[in-house]
């Protein structure tokens, strides 16, 4: 006999369970979310990423752009929220990694309000940031280790509004937070004006924070950065972004007192 006990129709109790779980949970009403990170054993603070089943989207006939900036600027906090599991930042060394992690979760931020973004970038470019800084930070592997812990604890799944510490996220109220401020960061345009409204939209940004890259007429004096981002235009204003940070992101203050000195992206 074998060494799982089988019901009364030879179904063994593990293949119930499944069965049991199909019934309750029919395809419909679970997560098809596709795997858009997979999980590195060689990297283990580096979690899974799903793409999000719901995202924002503009009604037929149109597609989304950078919000004016009159209608819309994009916010972060000053610190990471997060100390990290077990631990209630107050060794100096903690205190030293949530500190110097703080441009990441302020590029976490800005990444996830800039419209269009796609999700898998905003996770590369968050954790590219935060390993180069504990790489940058720590002496030896096992501080290393603790500073991507404080990584881990304030990655893309760590989202609120509110400057309150935050756990995990699930999938689906994750991607409710990311359509919400995706809604708030875009406007639709016509879609056979979506790259003629996008270099209106470039030509402001310039006019407001970088004259210099305009020509006499308020035109582009140079398309090699255009052309550069073609098929990446979220890319291109997330960048932007960074590089006027004190002019265009509205920092939010926090209760996190051990910090020295300002946040800078």
């Amino acid at each position: 006999m074998g060494a799982s006990k089988a019901g009364r129709h030879g179904m063994d109790t593990h293949a119930c369970a499944i069965l049991l779980w199909a019934c309750l949970f029919p395809a419909c009403c679970r997560s098809t979310a596709k795997e858009i990170v997979k999980y590195d054993p060689r990297k283990p603070w580096r979690h899974q990423m799903y793409d999000c089943d719901r995202r924002f989207s503009c009604p037929a006939y149109t597609r989304p752009i950078q919000q004016d900036e009159e209608n819309f600027v994009p916010w972060i906090f000053d610190a990471c929220i997060n100390t990290g599991y077990h631990h209630d930042g107050t060794s100096d060394d903690w205190k030293r990694y949530q500190h110097a992690l703080a441009p990441c979760c302020g590029m976490k931020h800005v990444c996830l309000q800039t419209c269009g973004m796609p999700l898998q970038d905003c996770f590369e470019n968050f954790w590219d940031c935060a390993e180069n800084t504990c790489n940058r930070v720590t002496e030896g592997d096992e501080a290393a280790r603790a500073c991507y812990s404080i990584g881990s604890w304030n990655d893309l799944y760590h989202l609120k509004d509110e400057p309150v510490p935050t756990q995990r996220l699930d999938q689906q109220d994750f991607c409710i937070i990311v359509e919400r401020w995706q809604r708030q960061a875009c406007k639709c345009v016509p879609a056979e004006e979506h790259e003629k409204q996008l270099m209106l939209r470039l030509e402001q940004f310039y006019k407001d924070h970088e004259p210099s890259k305009l020509n006499e007429k308020g035109k582009l004096k140079s398309l090699k950065a255009w052309k550069k981002y073609k098929g990446k235009r979220p890319n291109m204003f997330y960048t932007l972004t960074l590089k006027h940070f004190l002019k265009v992101v509205k920092v939010r203050k926090t209760n996190i007192r051990y910090r020295e000195g300002k946040t800078e992206l």
